[in-house]
């Protein structure tokens, strides 16, 4: 109730002096009220966007977050401050199990910004990340770019926490997108593959010939297409992968029993 008084207090001028609504009973004699409230200091992370869904090797993500330390009475986030926030990745929504950890310092000067874990799996987009703070309200947005040994993931736990000049933490605010496949997917796939001689299609193993008899010096021409594991139309840059490609010889069949008659002279 008195959460609602205030709010409606705000929707004309901002008096000194609120009506609270009382109902008292009594039988005899008189009654003395006294009333204390007390308000408490909000700290709130809040996750606002990503700007994909699926994280696909060396490609930059975006995350914005916000973070505020304000007087719930006022409604003001003036004279508090935010020391640090740190934005975690992990398999699960256990923080201490996080693979990747960045965290921004000095918020109303340099605005440092440093991956406290998980550096061979990112890489920072310094030029690209901003850090806007007004008194205790902030505003990030932190671009990373993911790198070849950040592994399959099925549901990133993404989770973001601040920490006032206090060392007060209220977090984190924790975002699980359960998405229908892979949130980080750094498999590949070949797909379309085709191997030509000069005479077959040596990639159908539906022909009552395969496999086919290829002669020494013969030349053989293979094409393919390679992209990321369940992707489609994401196929992987030239300088992305390498392709090996191996034959195999595979020994004559033999469908009837063979047999030999015949002498043995010692």
């Amino acid at each position: 109730m008195l959460n609602e008084i205030k709010n409606n207090s705000y929707q004309g001028n901002d008096r000194e002096l609120l009506y609270i609504p009382m109902t008292v009973e009594t039988v005899s004699g008189s009654i003395n009220i006294n009333m204390t409230t007390t308000s408490y200091l909000h700290q709130i992370d809040t996750i606002n966007s990503i700007s994909r869904d699926r994280w696909l090797p060396e490609q930059i993500i975006s995350i914005n977050t916000s973070h505020i330390r304000f007087d719930p009475v006022t409604m003001s986030e003036h004279n508090h401050q935010l020391e640090k926030v740190k934005l975690i990745l992990s398999p699960n929504p256990i923080a201490q199990d996080s693979i990747i950890e960045i965290e921004v310092s000095n918020l109303y000067s340099s605005k440092d910004v440093s991956i406290i874990k998980g550096s061979n799996l990112i890489q920072l987009e310094d030029g690209s990340t901003s850090v806007n703070c007004i008194a205790g309200f902030c505003q990030i947005q932190w671009m990373i770019t993911s790198t070849w040994q950040l592994d399959d993931i099925d549901d990133i736990h993404w989770m973001v926490v601040s920490q006032d000049t206090s060392g007060l933490e209220t977090g984190p605010d924790l975002l699980i997108r359960q998405t229908a496949f892979n949130e980080v997917e750094n498999d590949l796939e070949i797909i379309q593959f085709e191997a030509f001689d000069d005479e077959n299609a040596l990639h159908d193993w539906t022909d009552a010939d395969w496999p086919f008899h290829i002669q020494s010096n013969e030349s053989i021409t293979v094409n393919g297409q390679v992209r990321f594991q369940g992707v489609s139309n994401n196929f992987i840059l030239p300088d992305q992968a390498r392709i090996e490609v191996k034959l195999q010889a595979v020994p004559p069949r033999i469908f009837q029993e063979a047999k030999m008659s015949g002498l043995m002279h010692l």
